[in-house]
């Protein structure tokens, strides 16, 4: 598809940026939006009393100080601490980093966290380090004589410690102290952050450092005393990385004719789907990718799948979906051997019931025996969900200064003056010039956030000799202008979004001619990956793209020009999980002329305008069903135009921006659902020649 260019041109000369003060260091995962877990424990004396957790979030980053959100626990999350906020220097120390140029001067008679250091020893090798998991093997995968900074420090009269960082990128992989006979640990768990491709991802709704499920369930079986048995199925989420997720599994089944027990691991790498096992006492001594296959899918959490998967393999068991599509899938065979022979999930993916056999025991438990009791739980899922997870889509398009606000880009269609209007809901807090780009052949289809830090950055394309540049931006500042890719001008730029949620947005194209369909996942200004989605009738035209299922990847929506069909691909990646047809609008002076969030749920809706009645409609959304259509309000002068449904006031919810085509008046509409709150003049730009950026 793309034709790369055997030379640059640039738009204007720029100044290039290499990052806030921060001198060459892998320390790409210090920034907004990355969350790095611990797993520990408190250990009295050689007994272990409780299993902790700690997880800190760079909430945000001004300048080169981070802002962090500091959550901890005992016991799988349910004995919360008070939630932690304080800031540090990204270029020095933190409570899970030194800056790796730091840990080259560091020194004895330095200070870490207001303990003195007392010894500083490197290494080119991981074997001194206690504790191995996910997050760390990654980075000994990188680099396997990687280097390691181990710290002696101690508060003299009160407590003493190791701690170790890795050398490369100064993140805090291992650390204990000490109180007397009593020993403090924890150990680097999880991390949304690829060391490999150097990008960031979103969390998802799946188990996460600390979570422990417990799936039991027992019963006498039928009425005249046949089957029944008990199962109790334990697993503590030791570490993730990723959709990898290792746990340790302690199971114990029984009933009338005997009973069996095993202390084991368990590996499931999510992207392939694979489930791999082991013998705990083995599990040190092998990488998980070595341990036995033991099926595709766990047992008690199930990743978002499409309609397109109608069975799963568990405990090398094949399942089959029920016939309504729920996520209820029944056993298709019987071995001489445990197995579930039915399993129920809730849209979330957690197991919620289960039904099992093993007939050399004579087990069969099940929902509606005699005496059946169910016990299965997830623990830390609630208090992640009610206090520590991230909003899906929390930064709307347009927002340029990070403040969860959308803001105003102008370009002038024949002078290419470019300015930017910083908004406070129906404010304009300043109207700052950015720079000029006088070739009106180049077009600014893009003001998604690329780089991943929370702030919107402008994407440009050359209609004539498809030449795509890209403009990092902080605020109303140009950090670089970067040279993308060249690509036949036949294929348009139709969408962005962030279809695979790592937090950075992605490009999507169409063939003007032939409907061929493409996304390019990027990182900044390198396509990841360049992958040929389907070919569609011309006659579609996409009209929006956004999280319609509320899984933090943008999905698309398309609305036939002629025909009024609407149709929604529910994205995962460069993957349609789906397509559905939603509805037809007859009329064809109804457009959609936005998908985004107007209800708060996390799902983007779509909003149409009548090109000559001026009527306002909203069809809030959820996933591929429309919850309602609802009548807004009607502007009878057809010179007003909708130009965007960004965020303006920060609450969440979609605002309505218009702009008179003619007069120049610019209008804001704030919203509350389908809802008008308010109407408010914001300016007039008299000079005609001044456009909105869509």
């Amino acid at each position: 598809m793309r034709t790369r260019a055997c030379f640059w041109v640039l738009l204007i000369i720029g100044v290039s940026h290499v990052g806030p003060g921060i001198a060459a260091a892998d320390d790409g995962w210090m920034q907004p939006g990355v969350r790095v877990w611990y797993l520990g424990a408190v250990d009295g004396g050689g007994v272990i009393s409780s299993n902790a957790e700690e997880a800190y979030l760079i909430d945000a980053v001004v300048g080169t100080s981070a802002h962090l959100v500091h959550h901890s626990a005992l016991n799988q999350w349910s004995a919360p601490r008070t939630e932690e906020t304080s800031t540090y220097p990204l270029t020095d120390m933190g409570p899970c980093w030194i800056h790796p140029l730091r840990l080259q001067t560091l020194a004895a008679g330095d200070h870490w966290l207001g303990q003195e250091i007392t010894l500083v020893v490197r290494s080119t090798t991981y074997a001194s380090l206690p504790f191995q998991f996910l997050p760390a093997r990654a980075l000994i995968g990188l680099a396997p004589q990687r280097g390691i900074v181990k710290l002696s420090y101690m508060i003299p009269g009160f407590s003493t410690g190791n701690a170790y960082f890795d050398a490369d990128t100064g993140i805090l992989l291992y650390y204990h102290t000490l109180w007397g006979a009593t020993k403090m640990f924890f150990v680097l768990a999880e991390i949304n952050y690829d060391f490999a491709s150097q990008t960031r991802f979103l969390e998802d709704d799946g188990p996460h450092t600390g979570f422990k499920s417990f799936v039991s369930e027992q019963s006498l079986g039928s009425s005249w005393g046949v089957g029944g048995g008990s199962v109790i199925i334990q697993s503590l989420v030791e570490t993730r990385y990723g959709s990898t997720v290792e746990m340790r599994v302690m199971s114990s089944i029984s009933s009338a004719y005997g009973s069996k027990s095993a202390d084991e691991n368990h590996c499931f790498f999510g992207d392939v789907p694979v489930v791999k096992a082991i013998d705990a006492t083995q599990a040190p001594n092998y990488p998980p990718d070595q341990w036995t296959p033991f099926g595709e899918y766990l047992w008690w959490w199930l990743p978002p799948i499409g309609p397109q998967t109608q069975t799963i393999n568990v405990i090398d068991v094949s399942m089959a979906r029920a016939v309504d599509q729920s996520l209820t899938f029944t056993a298709t065979a019987e071995p001489q051997r445990f197995f579930f022979s039915k399993l129920w999930f809730d849209n979330h993916g957690y197991l919620t019931a289960f039904a099992a056999k093993d007939p050399t025991i004579g087990l069969d438990v099940r929902p509606g025996d005699m005496y059946f009791q169910n016990g299965t739980t997830v623990d830390g899922l609630e208090y992640y969900r009610n206090v520590m997870a991230l909003q899906p889509s929390v930064h709307p398009r347009g927002d340029f200064t990070g403040d969860l606000k959308s803001d105003i880009l102008w370009r002038h269609s024949t002078g290419g003056d470019v300015w930017l209007w910083p908004m406070n809901g129906a404010a304009r807090t300043a109207e700052t010039y950015v720079r000029t780009v006088s070739d009106t052949n180049w077009e600014i289809r893009g003001l998604g956030d690329q780089t991943g830090d929370a702030k919107a950055d402008v994407l440009w394309r050359n209609k004539v000799n498809g030449q795509i540049y890209f403009w990092p931006m902080d605020g109303t500042t140009v950090l670089s202008e970067t040279y993308v890719a060249t690509v036949d001008p036949a294929y348009d730029i139709v969408g962005t979004g962030d279809y695979n949620g790592d937090g950075k947005s992605d490009i999507l194209w169409r063939h003007l001619t032939n409907g061929e369909v493409w996304i390019w996942l990027m990182n900044g200004a390198t396509p990841l990956s360049e992958m040929y989605v389907d070919t569609v009738d011309p006659g579609y035209v996409v009209k929006g793209s956004g999280d319609l299922n509320g899984d933090t990847k943008a999905d698309i929506v398309w609305h036939h020009g002629t025909r009024g069909e609407v149709w929604v691909w529910l994205m995962n990646g460069t993957t349609r999980i789906s397509q559905t047809y939603i509805g037809t609008v007859g009329d064809v002076g109804y457009k959609i002329v936005g998908v985004a969030d107007h209800t708060g749920d996390g799902k983007a809706d779509i909003l149409w305008h009548h090109a000559t009645r001026g009527e306002v409609w909203i069809w809030p959304m959820n996933g591929t069903t429309r919850v309602s259509q609802t009548y807004v309000d009607t502007v009878p002068d057809t010179g007003y135009q909708i130009v965007s449904n960004g965020d303006y006031n920060g609450d969440g919810k979609a605002d309505i921006l218009w702009h008179h085509a003619t007069r120049g008046e610019v209008w804001v509409w704030l919203m509350d659902g389908t809802t008008k709150v308010s109407q408010t003049w914001v300016a007039t730009v008299p000079e005609v020649g001044y456009r909105i950026v869509k």
